[in-house]
């Protein structure tokens, strides 16, 4: 098996490994062990950068955007101790900084939060692409960039696979003896926006919670009341897709302008051949369609995705779903859908592998 190395500024005895320069939720060990899954990683102390044989990476997680805007902003003909007080390089330790510029190691940057504007892209790349000693820093990012530092795909294998509200890390069959269903909706989270707020209500007022498999924190009581039972706390995600025809995405981000992008969500069911509706970004599946996936039209009326005014598209949604849900050909249409699910499949497989591809010669040894 091929080794990742990685360097860590701070390894607590008791509490383990500390994120690199930035504070997140999101542990770094945990994002490594499930984005390289078939590498053997090896953790060592940043200030014996000088001292690892080979390739060693420098991981650094960004959670909140606003760092995005002060990382970058070194200029080639400056000396060492010019380097702008918030830049990337005057944050990371010396030794580090040092192995770095001898071309030894990779500094990889994972972003989990979409960048708000197209503009903000195109310039982030320009300042990452003009400035030589940013050769070496790969970005992983949400977006897909046309750049040799950009690596599309922060999600992971975990985040595709599993989501649990109790911390589970382990596979679990909830639906054993559930018959099959029409759709899912993973709602854990529908107290972060009113959208998702609004899509519980639906399938509440519509009576369709019965067709799906559906979850909500605490099943999502104060809105579902007497009939929370139809509502799950916790579903593993491969074992409820592998039982539905149909994944209903709620998203982040639905009432915002910016550039679209792609999160596990839409990841999970290219993997899982599963035709899905989008609630989130308006421009989406258009988006889509220019990296050159395949959405479900007209079977699927998606012209909710041409929708600017973010209450009329929810409207034009809900009303697509209760039709959808609600026809008696429903899993013949479902059916219809499996060739297009079967080339997107195919797609992101070799999209990922070509990723990986690329990004495995330059991290790793072998």
């Amino acid at each position: 098996m091929k080794h990742l190395k990685v360097l860590i500024d701070n390894i607590d005895a008791n509490t383990g490994i500390k994120n690199n320069i930035l504070p997140s939720v999101r542990r770094i060990e945990l994002i490594l062990e499930s984005r390289f899954p078939d590498l053997d990683i090896d953790y060592y102390p940043s200030y014996f950068a000088d001292r690892v044989e080979g390739k060693w990476i420098y991981p650094i997680v960004i959670s909140t955007l606003g760092y995005m805007h002060w990382l970058f902003q070194y200029q080639p003909a400056i000396n060492d101790d010019q380097i702008p007080e918030n830049d990337i390089f005057s944050l990371i330790p010396k030794k580090v900084r040092e192995s770095y510029n001898k071309g030894n190691g990779i500094i990889l940057v994972f972003v989990f939060e979409p960048l708000p504007l197209n503009s903000s892209i195109e310039n982030l790349k320009d300042i990452i692409e003009s400035s030589p000693i940013y050769k070496n820093i790969r970005i992983c990012t949400v977006h897909y960039i046309n750049s040799s530092n950009f690596v599309i795909g922060t999600c992971n294998n975990y985040t595709l696979d599993n989501f649990s509200s109790i911390g589970r890390k382990h596979k679990a069959k909830y639906l054993v003896g559930e018959s099959n269903r029409h759709f899912c909706c993973f709602l854990m989270n529908y107290q972060e926006s009113e959208e998702r707020k609004k899509l519980l209500l639906f399938f509440k007022e519509t009576d369709i919670l019965s067709k799906g498999f559906i979850t909500a924190k605490n099943k999502g009581k104060e809105i579902t009341q007497d009939k929370a039972n139809f509502i799950f706390e916790d579903l593993d995600i491969e074992d409820t897709l592998s039982r539905v025809s149909l994944n209903i995405i709620p998203e982040g981000d639905f009432n915002s302008s910016g550039i679209p992008f792609i999160s596990e969500k839409i990841y999970r069911c290219f993997k899982y051949k599963k035709p899905f509706i989008f609630i989130g970004m308006q421009g989406t599946l258009k988006y889509l369609h220019n990296i050159g996936y395949k959405t479900f039209d007209p079977i699927i009326n998606e012209s909710y995705d041409n929708i600017e005014n973010p209450n009329k598209r929810l409207i034009h949604i809900f009303k697509e779903i209760n039709r959808l849900i609600n026809n008696d050909s429903f899993d013949a249409h479902m059916k219809q859908l499996q060739t297009i699910c079967e080339y997107n499949h195919n797609l992101y497989n070799k999209i990922t592998e070509e990723t990986d591809k690329r990004l495995y010669k330059d991290i790793t040894n072998e």
